[in-house]
C-alpha cells in the first residue's frame, strides 16, 4: 500500500515537473516572439528613416541643379553682354583714333569708359568663379555619390540601389519569419510532446485508481 502511494506521488511530482516545463516552454516563446517583433519594428522604424532623409537629399540636389541652371544662365547673359559692350568699345576706340590723328592722349570719356570696362570685366569674372565654384562643388559630390562616401541620403538612383534595398528588406523580412516559425515549431512540438506524456499519465493514474 505505502509503495504504491509512493509511487503516486513521484508520478505526480513528475507531472508537475513536466508542466512547469510546458509552462517556461510558453514562456520562452512568448518572450522570443516579443523580441523578435521588437527588432522587426525597428527596422522599420531604421527604413523609414533612411528614406526620409533620402527625399530630403534628393529636393537638395534638385534644388542645387536648379541654381547652377539659373548660376549659368545668368553668366551667359552676361558675357553676351560683354561681348556686345567689348565690340561698341572696339568701335569706339576706332572712331577716336581716326579723330585723335594718332594721339596717344587719354580724354576724360576714355577713363571712363576703361573703368566701366574694368568694373564689368571684375564682375564678369567674380561670377565666373562663383560658376566654377559650384561646377566644382557639384562633380566633387557626384564623384562621392558613385565612390559611396556619401552619407547614407545618397541618391539611390545614381547608385541603382532601390531593388537592392528592397530585395534587402523583403529577404530580411523572410528570414526573420522562416526562423521565428521554425523556432515556434520547435517549442510547439515539444510541448504537444509533453502534454501527451501528461495525458496519458495521468490516464493511467485514473485507471489505477478506478481499479
Amino acid at each position: 500500500m505505502g509503495s504504491t502511494q509512493s509511487k503516486r506521488r513521484k508520478k505526480k511530482e513528475v507531472v508537475r515537473g513536466l508542466r512547469e516545463k510546458v509552462r517556461m516552454l510558453e514562456k520562452e516563446m512568448r518572450e522570443m516572439i516579443w523580441i523578435r517583433e521588437s527588432e522587426n519594428e525597428t527596422h522599420q522604424r531604421e527604413i523609414m528613416v533612411y528614406s526620409l532623409k533620402e527625399r530630403k537629399w534628393r529636393r537638395e540636389r534638385k534644388r542645387m541643379r536648379e541654381e547652377v541652371k539659373r548660376l549659368r544662365k545668368m553668366l551667359e547673359e552676361r558675357e553676351r553682354r560683354e561681348k556686345y559692350y567689348h565690340d561698341v568699345d572696339d568701335g569706339r576706340k576706332w572712331e577716336w583714333q581716326l579723330v585723335a590723328a594718332g594721339t596717344r592722349h587719354r580724354t576724360e570719356e576714355e577713363e571712363e569708359e576703361e573703368e566701366e570696362r574694368a568694373r564689368r570685366d571684375d564682375a564678369v569674372e567674380r561670377w565666373k568663379r562663383l560658376y566654377l565654384a559650384i561646377k566644382v562643388e557639384l562633380d566633387a559630390l557626384i564623384l562621392r555619390t558613385h565612390q559611396g562616401t556619401t552619407s547614407p541620403f545618397c541618391s539611390l538612383d545614381i547608385l541603382n540601389l532601390n531593388p537592392w534595398r528592397e530585395r534587402l528588406h523583403d529577404r530580411s523580412e523572410e528570414e526573420l519569419k522562416e526562423k521565428l516559425q521554425r523556432d515556434m515549431r520547435a517549442k510547439e512540438e515539444t510541448i504537444e510532446l509533453l502534454q501527451a506524456k501528461i495525458a496519458s499519465m495521468e490516464q493511467k493514474e485514473s485507471k489505477r485508481e478506478r481499479e
